[in-house]
């Protein structure tokens, strides 16, 4: 499964990296094996979006705590089931979820980029 980074992730990463060191690789061990089927066991789907935008928790090493503490969000098409966009990484304490707008315009321009 290739694992993309939409800019808005790339941003937000580049911030926390600064105080979570260890936040990219823990993001990259995370999705790294997961599948269509994990997906649906792991992931919540975010209510209204029709089970492509989703979200992760993830265990950070650098913040030593379990998995509750980073979610990251990203889209997943099962028509295109070999390519995951991850659009939001952050920590539940500091950084508030994507907003339903904001959610709206980057699905919307993630459908362009992935063709049914």
């Amino acid at each position: 499964m290739e694992i993309k980074e939409h800019p808005t992730f790339q941003k937000n990463l580049k911030k926390l990296i600064k105080k979570y060191p260890s936040l990219r690789d823990d993001i990259l061990r995370e999705f790294g094996n997961l599948t269509p089927k994990d997906i649906k066991r792991k992931a919540n789907p975010y209510p209204k979006f029709h089970r492509k935008i989703w979200s992760l928790r993830i265990k950070c090493l650098s913040t030593g705590r379990g998995k509750s503490f980073f979610r990251v969000d990203f889209y997943f098409n099962e028509k295109t089931p070999d390519t995951i966009w991850l659009i939001n990484a952050f920590p539940k304490s500091d950084i508030k979820p994507l907003s339903p707008k904001q959610i709206k315009k980057l699905l919307k321009e993630l459908e362009e980029k992935s063709p049914p």
